[in-house]
């Protein structure tokens, strides 16, 4: 396939007259192959908007890995049209195409496309559940849709859309997800069996979703939106995932905090702290060691940032990712200034520093760091969040927080590996 630079590599010749008619035409593919039956469908669809009985469309695949999602559009005659994907999605999007102009009346034109922009993608704050918040929730929103993310008719309508216009990439952004969607045979008490959310009367427009600004004891903070077993969750979201797939769109999950509800105190969730400060042996991997590794992988990123900073010019997300790569250089000095805050704080407060799971802008960590220090000598400590019993209502009892307001709620890395 020859290329031409834009959006979509294309080549166009005029094949005829818009598409015009009473009757529906028909419409050929793989029924085992769901990209092209989704684009059939749109074809099948437009086809019996227009009426035209007289055109003939075939889908087919010819594999050719040098071009992923390219397509050409063919004449075979005056009412004969075929789509040829290099791959099932190329043939869904060219089908896709040719929809399209069936529908604005325009004339379907020869054609070959080639996508340039190969990862064209969506950022969507997920949020699973007031106990697996998204990554920001700020607002009601969040909140009052939480139920929505498990309607799997949402997410039918959604990624079709999607596919409509012709994105590849679903990112789902939250702070730990996994006890809302996975089951551990290991750990059963991490995983969670129905879905919740802050109740109404709670919510506010500016609320944040930190749990730390509400009541926590006062019956009904949460309420139960959607009663579901962990393992109805997981095929949900199976369901959800093979959806996509049959779109052409590729999943994927960022997190930040690393989340334990219901295994705190038991599997030695919490014993890595207290092991690092008596100079025990331990299992598993702490965050000091993951900041051991960023700073490894950080360094080359290091070297480059002169030159990438020299080129940035006014783009300010690029300069704010060169800055988190920059404090990411430096993860060591700031644990080190970590244990030296701890080594003024109480004995318990020490192993909360070390817990740790966000290793970003680190001026701003410690500047925490030190004022809650002030505020551990001077107030003592302070409790935050634990859930607790939720399948028969929701049941709220303070724990140690494990550190910066902003990390709500936070837990240690699960220390343990088997």
């Amino acid at each position: 396939m020859n290329k031409m630079p834009g959006p979509f590599l294309w080549l166009l010749f005029v094949l005829g007259t818009p598409l015009q008619g009473r009757a529906a035409g028909s419409v050929h593919w793989d029924a085992k192959t769901p990209p092209l039956e989704f684009a059939a469908q749109e074809l099948e669809d437009a086809l019996e908007e227009v009426g035209r009985e007289d055109i003939q469309v075939a889908l087919i695949v010819k594999p050719d890995d040098s071009s992923p999602e390219a397509f050409q559009i063919r004449s075979l005659g005056p009412a004969e049209i075929e789509i040829v994907g290099s791959d099932a999605t190329g043939a869904m999007y060219g089908g896709l195409e040719v929809a399209d102009l069936i529908r604005l009346g325009l004339p379907v034109e020869k054609q070959q496309r080639t996508p340039f922009v190969k990862k064209r993608g969506i950022k969507f704050n997920n949020p699973w559940d007031a106990r697996t918040p998204s990554y920001d929730d700020t607002g009601d929103a969040a909140q009052k849709n939480i139920d929505t993310i498990w309607d799997f008719e949402f997410w039918q309508a959604y990624l079709d859309d999607l596919a409509r216009y012709r994105y590849n990439v679903l990112s789902l952004w939250s702070t730990h997800p996994y006890p809302s969607i996975i089951q551990l045979e290991e750990y059963p008490e991490v995983a969670l069996d129905d879905v919740y959310r802050v109740a109404d009367d709670i919510v506010q427009p500016h609320y944040k979703n930190r749990l730390q600004d509400v009541d926590l004891d006062k019956p009904g903070t949460l309420q139960r939106v959607k009663k579901i077993s962990i393992e109805e969750k997981i095929n949900h979201w199976q369901r959800v995932f093979q959806y996509a797939e049959d779109r052409g769109i590729e999943i994927y999950l960022f997190h930040w905090n690393v989340m334990t509800f219901g295994a705190t105190g038991i599997h030695s969730v919490e014993e890595w702290g207290k092991a690092i400060v008596t100079g025990q042996p331990l299992k598993g991997i702490t965050p000091l060691q993951v900041a051991d590794r960023l700073d490894e992988h950080a360094a080359p990123a290091l070297d480059a940032l002169p030159a990438l900073r020299a080129e940035m010019g006014g783009n300010v997300e690029l300069q704010e990712t060169l800055n988190d790569i920059e404090g990411m250089a430096h993860l060591k000095d700031a644990v080190d200034e970590s244990k030296a805050y701890a080594a003024i704080a109480s004995s318990q407060y020490k192993t909360q520093l070390m817990a740790r799971t966000h290793f970003m802008d680190w001026n701003r960590i410690l500047a925490e760091v030190e004022k809650e220090v002030a505020t551990v000598q001077r107030e003592g400590d302070f409790p935050e969040v634990r859930f607790a019993n939720l399948k028969e209502g929701a049941h709220l009892r303070p724990k140690p927080s494990f550190g910066c307001s902003w990390m709500q709620p936070t837990a240690m890395f699960r220390s343990t590996a088997r």
